[in-house]
């Protein structure tokens, strides 16, 4: 199957009787973005800025590892490629941005993986600035987590995402790269110390 194929309105179920909506075997539930953005300022002020990106840093992780795992055993992918396009693929059905590959090297057998993509309109960023002025660095946690999270969940190997620029920033659209955790310098530290266990892969 290749990743064009996937039509997310085809598979996601509403079962109204039990006011379940579910997507494969995964229970799914819908929120309003303002409501997503209130939660995050509420979690950002009461417990301050480093710790609410390490808590939207893990969740964004598992719910792309699960989306990855997911993915894995639901389909039958042509290449390595539709496998690994689905999470923008998913970002954007979900409504959290419009997401683009724009560089893809992938070989799960051979544990190769390096990636870069865009992020536009991202939910997240728009939220943060809401709320606060431009930040000095990428506030996209949960985007940027959920990244990481479905690489490792592909490729069965720990995998770290770091957004390089940000409309929280002030940037006209986010960019993310992907890669094996181990082809990291200093700038992945922050994330790994933020994921921790979640690597243990």
């Amino acid at each position: 199957m290749k990743a064009s194929d996937f039509d997310l309105v085809r598979d996601l179920k509403f079962d109204l009787e039990r006011g379940i909506t579910t997507y494969g075997s995964d229970r799914m539930v819908i929120l309003h973005a303002d409501a997503l953005g209130l939660l995050r300022y509420q979690i950002i002020e009461e417990i301050g800025f480093e710790r609410a990106r390490e808590i939207f840093l893990r969740f964004g992780f598992r719910a792309g590892f699960s989306d990855a795992l997911e993915m894995k055993v639901a389909y039958d992918w042509d290449t390595d490629r539709d496998l690994l396009e689905m999470a923008p693929r998913l970002h954007t059905y979900q409504g959290i941005c419009r997401a683009e590959t724009t560089h893809v090297e992938i070989d799960i057998d051979d544990g190769r993986l390096h990636v870069k993509g865009h992020w536009y309109n991202s939910y997240e960023g728009s939220q943060h600035r809401m709320f606060y002025e431009e930040s000095v660095e990428p506030v996209c946690w949960s985007q940027i987590g959920y990244a990481a999270g479905y690489g490792t969940g592909m490729m069965n190997a720990p995998v770290i995402s770091v957004e390089k620029q940000c409309i929280g920033a002030g940037h006209e659209y986010c960019t993310m790269e992907s890669r094996i955790a181990d082809e990291w310098g200093e700038e992945a530290d922050m994330y790994r110390e933020a994921y921790g266990d979640l690597l243990d892969v």
